[in-house]
């Protein structure tokens, strides 16, 4: 399904018919969960390369219940198609950890591990055509869409549980100051560029460690 939705861009509404369906398994946080392995062409592969799409499947999976499994050299951009294309030997590529890349997996994965997102459920908020979004019930609010980088920039009206006049903060922009007020509505407007993905928590939740 993230594949699908990810990789070859189909709806957004698989997302919303996929976890809808969560409540079939006895202990969800139990399933393993992956996009990409040694059976198929890299997801990159189906993209053309798009990073930004590559950013939003690795959200969605890292921050849905269940255990995630990254496949080796996604930090490292590896695209390789069909077998053998799909098992380069990662040595190849250098180790870089400074690129954009690394350090957006790096982030994401102190982000998982310090607030244990995933033992605190997950609730959609809304789900359109060019975006999805959800909660870990009020640890993290993430933004996910398949526009690619390539999509037009828009920006998405999400309603959510916070009180009104909390601030909350793109995570994923710090240490650059993202941050978006809940209105009188309940709802907040967050401007998707580039077809990034977003991942918000209200600044009184914001860690030294994040910055």
């Amino acid at each position: 399904m993230l594949r699908r939705v990810f990789g070859n861009q189909t709806s957004l509404s698989e997302l919303h018919d996929w976890t809808k369906n969560k409540d079939m398994f006895a202990d969800t946080r139990s399933l393993g969960t992956f996009f990409d392995n040694a059976d198929y062409p890299r997801i990159l592969s189906l993209n053309n390369g798009d990073v930004s799409l590559l950013k939003n499947t690795l959200v969605f999976m890292l921050t849905y219940l269940g255990i995630p499994s990254v496949y080796y050299g996604t930090e490292q951009y590896l695209d390789g198609g069909g077998d053998p294309y799909n098992k380069e030997a990662l040595w190849l590529h250098g180790y870089n950890t400074s690129s954009d890349m690394y350090n957006f997996m790096r982030r994401m994965n102190l982000v998982r591990l310090q607030t244990q997102l995933y033992k605190h459920g997950f609730h959609e908020h809304t789900y359109k055509d060019n975006f999805y979004s959800y909660t870990n019930n009020g640890i993290a609010t993430s933004i996910v869409t398949n526009v690619g980088s390539h999509g037009s920039n828009f920006t998405a009206r999400v309603y959510l549980s916070y009180d009104y006049d909390t601030y909350l903060c793109n995570i994923l922009a710090m240490p650059t100051a993202e941050c978006y007020r809940v209105d009188i509505t309940n709802a907040i407007s967050v401007p998707i560029t580039n077809g990034l993905p977003v991942v918000l928590m209200p600044t009184t939740q914001i860690k030294s460690w994040m910055l």
